[in-house]
């Protein structure tokens, strides 16, 4: 989906033109050329509320699970036993 972009300075400058354009599909403010905020329809809100609040912790900590498997280091060695770096001269 490709959204309609306006610098803050222009969406204040023509913000109901904002909030009309956003029944239609969500408008992103930036700052600096960086997106800051969206604007959407209260329709689209709502819906988006409610698909989050219907999920259930399973499924959330489904999510995380995936999340968590996607962000780990497949390089990484497994962890073993270091032993004692000192050994026994330091007792």
């Amino acid at each position: 989906m490709t959204m309609k972009s306006w610098n803050a300075t222009d969406a204040k400058r023509h913000f109901a033109e904002v909030i009309s354009e956003a029944e239609q599909e969500p408008q992103v403010v930036t700052k600096r050329g960086k997106p800051v905020s969206v604007v959407v329809s209260y329709e689209r809100f709502l819906a988006n509320e409610m698909h989050h609040r219907e999920r259930s912790v399973g499924q959330w900590l489904e999510d995380l699970r995936t999340w968590s498997d996607l962000e780990a280091d497949p390089d990484t060695p497994e962890r073993t036993s270091r032993g004692d770096q000192f050994g026994d001269e330091w007792r």
